[in-house]
């Protein structure tokens, strides 16, 4: 029953940011948003927002996505108002190892830079509230995303 109450966590319409996602990726991403399990309220609130999101994204197809866009298998540097800077790859929910840089896609910050590019700012869920981190650096290598 608690996690019945906690999947009907709402999101303000302000919070839904135009992600851009590659046509490869989207149906991958709009099963994630819509089945991974969860029972903690900030993975649930992470899958909402991802949920939501998908549904107004702009889908590319492959060819035509930046490679300052990240994406499924991306690396990141971000800066946090901490002065945290971490080289992260985006990965699928069981791959993910953060102790060896791969971050969940489905995590706080995977979803937060997920369809973002080089250069914005974005908001993070920090347990203490809202913060902006910035992408300092996207690298977008060829892979396939497993």
């Amino acid at each position: 029953m608690k996690e019945e109450k906690v999947e009907e966590i709402e999101i303000d319409e302000e919070e839904i940011e135009i992600l851009t996602i590659a046509e490869s990726e989207y149906e991958v991403l709009y099963n994630l948003a819509k089945y991974h399990k969860t029972v903690d309220p900030i993975g649930i609130r992470c899958k909402t927002k991802l949920s939501k999101e998908l549904e107004v994204a702009n889908v590319l197809k492959d060819e035509e996505m930046s490679k300052n866009v990240v994406r499924l298998g991306s690396t990141v540097d971000v800066n946090t108002p901490f002065g945290r800077k971490v080289n992260l790859t985006i990965v699928m929910p069981g791959s993910a190892d953060f102790q060896k840089g791969k971050l969940s896609v489905m995590s706080p910050m995977g979803t937060a830079v997920l369809g973002h590019k080089l250069g914005d700012q974005v908001k993070w869920h920090f347990p203490k509230g809202d913060e902006l981190i910035t992408i300092e650096s996207v690298v977008n290598s060829e892979r396939k995303v497993e």
